[in-house]
């Protein structure tokens, strides 16, 4: 354990396990706990593992007054308050203030709650990637429109706040009680060990995606395509969740703006650019043309669209991370994709009209294969 001295107040910073609900997915390890996370600095954990954990810690038994059946109640209230809304908990490894009563969620300092805030936004920023990045994993296969994973702060209307923090080298624990029932757009739970779900997403059509999402290395959470990634595949998740058709186009259209757009790009080459990393048979399939007007024509004329719009903007944005990140291997920031997106198009115009001189040097230039209809 590492403490950092913090003036204010009296408190002290250590790290701790910041606790999230999430949707859809049912961990069945009740042996497995907190020592051997999935990400690193993050992992999955059924509600009994934790209970488990949490009755078997000296510390937290001492520190919540010395009494297993209390806390033992206790934590049977907290999961019947919660057990219409969740299946399983996002624990992430992050910082928090703790004082000789427990963490310090509210401080009555303006500088230990300012620092409190951004170590919980820390917290639910990596568990709201990882969540997004399990949404995309669990979308329907038959038609890539719904997923039944995600993290409440999807849906709409989600409480600001934590479900829970714990250390068991301190015996902090803290969790809050009351929940919000939404329901899924495509109700399921899928039943599985921790085991079995890492396999699930390293067969994913988003694998590559995940790997990128999931990793706690510090070179490559700091890269500066992995921000566009992450925030593009957190506004698809959304999207997934939205209760109505427009915030669904408008939510996955904003993804795919988020990697295919540099600066004040214009919507004609946000279109050539789509055409260039997926082809025109995809974009043809997928709608692209459609739905990038619709989104045009709704936001700035307030027009009405068809409703199948919505379904094939999510689709279009799904294809568009997975083979963004196929361009990326190559090319590790969004200005220079850009500008590589942009001179394939204009080499596809010209093979569009030559088959002479042109079209036999061209061709051999190293481009990634485009997807065919059947993505996946």
């Amino acid at each position: 354990m590492t403490e950092e001295s913090n003036p204010q107040g009296g408190f002290s910073s250590i790290p701790a396990w910041w606790i999230f609900r999430l949707r859809g997915i049912e961990i069945t390890d009740w042996d497995v706990g907190l020592d051997h996370p999935m990400f690193g600095d993050a992992t999955l954990i059924s509600f009994g593992a934790l209970s488990r954990s949490i009755l078997e810690n000296e510390q937290i038994i001492e520190r919540q007054g010395g009494s297993v059946e209390s806390l033992r109640r206790n934590l049977g209230m907290w999961s019947r308050s919660h057990q219409s809304d969740f299946s399983a908990f996002i624990a992430v490894r992050r910082p928090t203030l703790i004082g000789p009563a427990g963490p310090i969620i509210h401080s009555n300092t303006p500088a230990g709650a300012q620092k409190e805030r951004r170590f919980q936004e820390k917290a639910e920023q990596r568990a709201s990637e990882i969540a997004a990045a399990l949404g995309l994993v669990f979308m329907r296969d038959e038609d890539l429109v719904y997923t039944s994973c995600g993290l409440e702060k999807f849906v709409p209307d989600p409480p600001s706040h934590n479900d829970g923090i714990v250390d068991f080298e301190t015996g902090l624990l803290s969790f809050s009680m009351g929940g919000s029932s939404y329901p899924y757009l495509h109700p399921g739970q899928t039943q599985t060990t921790r085991e079995e779900l890492l396999a699930r997403i390293h067969e994913s059509r988003f694998s590559d995606l995940c790997a990128i999402v999931f990793s706690p290395k510090k070179r490559l959470r700091k890269a500066p395509l992995r921000r566009y990634l992450v925030q593009a595949v957190e506004r698809l998740a959304r999207a997934l969740f939205a209760v109505n058709t427009a915030d669904r186009l408008l939510g996955a259209v904003t993804a795919i703006e988020i990697l295919m757009a540099t600066g004040a790009t214009k919507f004609d080459t946000i279109q050539d650019r789509l055409l260039a990393l997926l082809g025109n048979e995809v974009c043809r399939f997928l709608k692209a043309d459609e739905v990038l007007k619709a989104r045009h024509s709704y936001v700035h004329e307030g027009k009405r669209f068809k409703q199948e719009l919505a379904d094939h903007a999510v689709r279009l944005a799904a294809a568009t991370l997975k083979y963004y990140v196929v361009v990326s291997a190559r090319i590790e920031d969004k200005a220079p994709i850009a500008q590589y997106l942009d001179l394939r198009r204009q080499c596809e115009r010209y093979l569009e009209n030559d088959t002479g001189f042109l079209r036999e040097h061209l061709e051999v230039l190293p481009f990634h294969p485009q997807p065919t209809i059947t993505i996946g």
